[in-house]
């Protein structure tokens, strides 16, 4: 147990930088002020939707993809910053996706979500033991 509580912060923080990233891209993409709050506005929204949509009793978004950046960690922090924020853009993509196709029915895209993060886990008892690792984002 001792181990999943000192590796959730590394996983916390893989989830909170790939948050800022998602919102705040635009500020480096956009040099033109309408564009650029044009942009933020509109990406902040799919991201607030996407989160909505999402997030369910078991877990919310960060804590799901916490979950996720859990489960691709290499042992190497040098190579896991690497191709983590590509993971979790992969699975981000993944949500817009679902979030969109299910507008009318969020128990789909929840149930999703939960199940995406459950099948990166190699046995119940390791799913298990990460769920109750340090209450990270409740």
């Amino acid at each position: 147990m001792q181990v999943f509580a000192i590796r959730s912060r590394a996983e916390r923080l893989y989830a909170l930088l790939f948050v800022f990233l998602i919102l705040f891209w635009p500020c480096w993409a956009f040099t033109t002020t309408w564009l650029l709050i044009l942009a933020l506005v509109v990406n902040t929204a799919i991201f607030a939707f996407t989160v909505w949509q999402v997030s369910g009793v078991e877990y919310n978004f960060l804590k799901g993809m916490s979950m996720i950046a859990m489960t691709f960690e290499s042992g190497c922090i040098n190579l896991t910053f690497i191709y983590i924020p590509i993971v979790l853009l992969y699975y981000y993509l993944l949500s817009i996706r679902k979030a969109f196709q299910s507008i009318s029915r969020r128990e789909s895209a929840q149930s999703w979500f939960a199940n995406t993060v459950y099948n990166r886990f190699p046995s119940r008892e390791a799913y298990e033991a990460a769920k109750q690792s340090p209450k990270w984002f409740s």
